[in-house]
């Protein structure tokens, strides 16, 4: 034919491809005979079925029409149900056979009009082909005959499925199933092979797939172009005419296509085979129609040929842009052993692909065991070759130009080699910088974590020791990322200090402060010369005082403010109303100091020059005055009796009515500081010493200093107590001549006062605050209860309960008792709450549990119970109760039962061999956990009350408390001080802390992932972090030791007991410690 001809051929075949049969023959009658032959043909293997319209027999005979055509009801003893399918010559029916079996099958009857030689021929094939096999996954021959009417038909096996691509994806099927049910289907072609049958037209609408009694089976239908290897199908004479194509095209291998002599084996099928795993791995088929016929028929060998497809997995990424995921089970396509698999059977040449379906059958069983597979991609040259061989005029012109840009770029490759050298060098060197920075960060957070553990001892320690500035201080420089629980525990003990900020930093330095009568104003001397009055209650200016000079005295007198300057004058204001009520001028050399006698409503002044003038302070009218040798630091006044610090070192004493002074000496350092001891006692300062004088015994004692490295910058004294502030920010407390610290500040003390009306010190500091500091105290705590057994804390209350069978309830806020009732006759062992309802329950030595509305503590129910569980627990929901066993239950030790608050036990939980010590439940309430002297923690379901796990670590030894960090982290604490981390769901044993070396009293989980641990002997409280797995505070408690310790379940109020059963609870702040200031020192 010529190319026209083809061309023609191609126009008529895709426009009867889609046309009926009437109008096939009508289009086909306007065509030549040359050129209807070969549309026919093509229609015939597109349908994989033979001739479906009129056309000549060999003979010449013309075939009835197809409208002639119709299906008798019974053939022989099959009764025709409906029909399932339809070809070109054939058709197939679903039919009932009654003899000599009853069953289903699938009957093919030639179309009447169609028994041309050839398609006789090709029906012969197929049933001598299905009767020649017996494979599981191909359809079974079963009989043959002739109609009534002489056309000939074959029975075989109802195959009940759909095409296998359609299963899987229809039922999702994932990649390992599709190439289990894949290799059925190799199995029957291997089969096939093995008898001298190749199919030739192998698609996933001719492997139809079902359900089997276990898993889905695969069956080949539709044997109807099958071709022998060696021997006739049939005596019936069947060539495939020149130039004839057979099969579908997107399934035909290549030498099928190419309709010529050349003969067709087993790999035309394996190739076949290549495109339906192809399409059971992407969706797609290698090689589209639309791309096989873009050039037509005439070119289609030569596109088939030259058109290489994507890999599966390039193909499945390139489906997948701008799309949803789509399950089809190839998350694992990208492994490369798939790709070389489809790419070997889809190989052009067919030397290159498998021989056999067994052999790719064989490869795809070694990839589903992970083993090696012999497939391989081809090699570069194989490759290179195929191409020159496909376009050698083009690769000639190709390597000329290559060689070419070679011989020109030579010169230039040393140049770019060495530049790639430097890149790569460079991108080495940052990625050591990127890995080195990446280390040198983890070290940085390590550090900064190490440093806050630090920092919170410290600050605790601190705290302690009523060391609250110094507390706060490192505090402040604690990291805000990383303040948790324990950071607010130290922040609101130093809060119960009340160590008050009455000036805040940043201002002028206060070098001088005095308070009212009533202690309600302070006056602080500042070093810039300025004065100003201030709240000595809160941080709250009043007013500034006006002055000319500089400010260098302050002191309050009854009603009246005494301000002394450098130029030597004094000023009275009027508190009430800050009017002038004096003012006079006392001579040059500026006033240096003034003491007041609030008793005797005196004051006196000392002025530069060495003089000191006895005031009246009412009528400001001097009633005594002395002339000194030298300046004085500071005086004191009671009852007339002037003393006065020289800085010359002495002591000068008048008395009001005597001329004269006394001089006595001290130190061979000036004397900065004074203040009152007791009657005849004095506290001096002198450089970086203290000294206590007594004045009638005229004794010295020298007070033994901690640390002597500053000097001494401010004193006061009050209750027979010295506060000595130093310029390195140490505050001292002076008692009997012994200096114990007693706070450190990161600013120098540069003034120290007692305000007598409230109790407390006064400190200025460099930097410009003021602070209150109150002498050491004991902490807030109730009265001791005698034999107490537990303590819990429903909301803001907290409940103790004793081993006389008392219960206790305290507001945990106020500190006192609201009620107190004994619930039992004997011990009360634990107690649990219903938060919700407002009830409790508890177990007692009594063997009873008992349920109470709360608080009023109305009793609910009571029952006996047996031996073998000495606690109890509430469901979140209050649902369930657990607790001893009914006494009646007749059951061994460390039997649980399940009650409600009716009193029912509703059942009984085995397991445990010995008493039960502790029970725990989950916060969402699914899993109750048990702890036994048996030394194993049982897990229940709470849903089936089944044992889920029993946790039973290497170490044994028996759990006491239980604290759960979310709903599947379980911590347990031993008897030996370990505390061990499990899995609810698991059950794995997922580490242990070595906590103490002591038993616990107390194990509690906060809302930030904190684990707080207490320790009986060391009454220390371990801050443990459950995401960094490490212990971030150690915080001692003042009970000395540790009976009881529980947290209410926001983590916000503790409440813990020593042996004296005395009660100490804590409210911990609720400000943000992140959102805090994070200050540093200046040091």
């Amino acid at each position: 034919m010529t190319p026209e001809q083809y061309d023609r051929v191609q126009q008529i075949f895709l426009r009867a491809r889609g046309a009926s049969l009437m109008e096939r023959e009508s289009l086909l009658g306007e065509v030549d005979e040359i050129i209807r032959r070969e549309v026919v043909s093509l229609l015939d293997a597109d349908e994989g079925c033979g001739a479906f319209l009129l056309m000549d027999d060999m003979n010449g005979r013309t075939l009835p029409p197809a409208s002639s055509v119709h299906n008798p009801q019974q053939i022989g003893p099959y009764r025709l149900l409906q029909q399932i399918g339809e070809g070109g010559f054939g058709s197939v029916f679903m039919a009932e056979q009654t003899t000599p079996v009853h069953r289903k099958v699938a009957i093919k009857l030639i179309k009447l009009g169609m028994d041309s030689k050839q398609v006789l021929a090709r029906f012969q094939a197929e049933r001598q082909a299905l009767a020649m096999m017996d494979h599981s996954s191909i359809a079974r021959f079963f009989d043959v005959g002739t109609t009534d009417n002489g056309s000939p038909y074959f029975v075989m096996e109802l195959v009940r499925g759909i095409p296998i691509d359609e299963f899987c994806e229809k039922n999702s099927q994932s990649l390992t199933e599709r190439l289990e049910l894949f290799l059925q289907v190799c199995s029957a072609v291997h089969h096939a092979h093995r008898k001298g049958i190749i199919h030739r037209d192998l698609k996933p609408t001719n492997v139809l797939v079902g359900m089997g009694e276990r898993a889905p089976v695969a069956k080949i239908i539709d044997f109807g172009i099958a071709k022998a290897l060696d021997a006739r199908l049939t005596e019936a004479t069947l060539f495939t005419e020149f130039g004839q194509m057979v099969g579908t095209l997107e399934y035909m291998s290549p030498e099928q296509a190419e309709m010529s002599v050349i003969d067709i084996d087993t790999r035309s099928d394996v190739y076949s085979l290549g495109v339906m795993l192809y399409k059971l791995l992407t969706g797609t088929i290698p090689i589209s129609r639309e791309v096989l016929l873009k050039d037509g028929l005439f070119e289609l060998p030569r596109v088939m040929r030259e058109t290489e497809p994507l890999k599966p997995s390039t193909k499945v990424t390139a489906i997948r842009k701008g799309k949803s995921k789509r399950d089809v089970g190839l998350q694992v396509l990208r492994q490369r052993d798939l790709d070389w698999i489809s790419m070997k059977c889809l190989a052009k040449d067919r030397r290159d692909r498998y021989d056999t379906a067994n052999e790719l059958a064989n490869d795809l069983r070694r990839y589903l065991a992970g083993l090696p597979v012999s497939a391989h991609p081809p090699s570069f040259s194989y490759r290179a070759s195929k191409f020159v061989r496909r376009n050698w005029g083009a690769a000639t012109v190709a390597l000329a130009i290559v060689l070419g840009t070679l011989l020109g770029v030579g010169g230039l490759f040393v140049g770019l080699r060495n530049a790639q050298q430097a890149r790569r060098q460079a991108e080495k060197n940052l990625q050591d910088a990127n890995e080195s920075r990446a280390q040198i960060d983890l070290a940085s957070r390590k550090l900064e974590e190490t440093v806050y553990a630090e920092l919170i001892n410290s600050a605790q320690r601190a705290a302690v020791n009523n060391r609250a500035g110094r507390a706060k201080q490192l505090l402040e420089q604690a990291a805000p990322r990383l303040r948790g629980w324990e950071w607010k525990f130290v922040d609101s003990e130093l809060q119960n200090s009340q160590c008050g900020l009455l000036r805040q930093s940043g201002l002028a330095a206060v070098n001088g402060i005095d308070t009212d009568a009533a202690g309600r104003l302070m006056v602080c001397k500042l070093a810039s010369g300025k004065a100003e009055v201030r709240s000595a209650t809160r941080d709250n200016l009043v007013r500034e005082l006006p002055s000319k000079s500089r400010v260098t005295a302050v002191a309050f007198a009854t009603e009246t403010l005494l301000v002394g300057t450098d130029h030597g004058r004094i000023t009275s204001f009027d508190i009430r109303d800050w009017q002038v009520v004096y003012d006079r001028e006392l001579g040059s050399g500026g006033i240096y100091d003034i003491a007041v006698d609030l008793e005797d409503r005196q004051y006196a002044v000392c002025t530069g020059g060495g003089w000191i003038g006895l005031f009246d302070a009412h009528q400001h009218v001097c009633v005594g005055e002395w002339k000194l040798p030298v300046r004085l630091s500071g005086l004191l006044l009671k009852g007339g009796k002037v003393v006065g610090a020289g800085l010359d070192g002495k002591l000068y004493v008048m008395k009001l009515g005597e001329e004269g002074f006394q001089a006595h000496f001290i130190s061979r350092s000036s004397l900065t500081n004074i203040g009152w001891l007791g009657e005849d006692s004095i506290l001096v300062a002198a450089s970086h010493d203290v000294l206590t004088i007594n004045l009638a015994a005229s004794g010295i004692a020298t007070v033994a200093l901690t640390q002597r490295r500053s000097v001494v910058s401010g004193l006061a004294t009050g209750m027979q107590i010295g506060i000595v502030g130093r310029g390195d920010g140490v505050v001292l407390k002076v008692e009997d001549s012994l200096a114990t610290l007693l706070d450190e500040f990161d600013a120098s003390v540069s003034a120290v006062h007692w305000n007598q009306a409230g109790e407390h010190f006064l400190l200025g500091l460099s930097d410009g605050r003021v602070v209150t500091i109150d002498l050491p105290a004991n902490k807030r705590s109730g009265d001791s209860q005698a034999g107490l057994t537990s303590i819990a804390l429903p909301a803001t209350q907290f409940v103790t309960a004793n081993n006389e069978g008392w219960l206790t309830s305290l507001d945990a806020e106020r500190d006192h008792v609201l009620i107190s009732k004994q619930l039992h006759d004997t011990s009360i062992w634990n107690v649990a709450f219903d938060a919700h309802e407002h009830r409790l329950a508890t177990v007692g030595e009594d063997f009873r549990i008992r349920g109470w509305k709360f608080p009023e503590l109305e009793p609910r129910f009571e029952q006996a119970t047996a031996w073998g569980v000495r606690d109890v627990c509430v469901a979140p929901d209050g649902s369930w109760i657990a607790g001893p066993a009914p006494a009646n239950s007749n059951v061994r030790e460390g039997t649980i039962g399940i009650w409600n608050f009716q009193g029912d036990c509703v059942r009984l939980l085995e397991g445990h061999t010995n008493w039960v010590l502790r029970f725990g439940v989950s916060r969402d309430g699914q899993f109750l956990v048990s702890g036994s002297e048996d030394q194993t923690t049982r897990v229940w379901n709470t849903k089936t009350w089944k044992t889920e796990h029993v946790l039973a670590p290497p170490l044994r030894s028996s759990p006491e408390y239980f604290a759960f960090g979310s709903s599947t982290e379980l911590a347990i604490g031993h008897r030996d001080g370990r505390i061990t981390f499990w899995n609810l769901v698991t059950g794995a044993d997922c580490g242990m802390w070595a906590a103490f070396g002591d038993s616990l009293s107390g194990l509690f989980a906060t809302p930030d992932k904190r684990l707080l641990a207490t320790c009986r002997s060391s009454a220390n409280l371990q801050v443990y972090s459950l995401e960094r797995s490490e212990v971030v505070a150690t915080l001692q408690l003042d009970a000395g030791y540790i009976e009881h310790f529980s947290v209410a379940p926001d983590g916000r109020t503790i409440g813990y007991a020593g042996k004296d059963g005395r009660l100490r609870t804590m409210r911990i702040q609720s400000r943000d410690p992140a959102k805090l200031p994070n200050r540093t020192p200046v040091r």
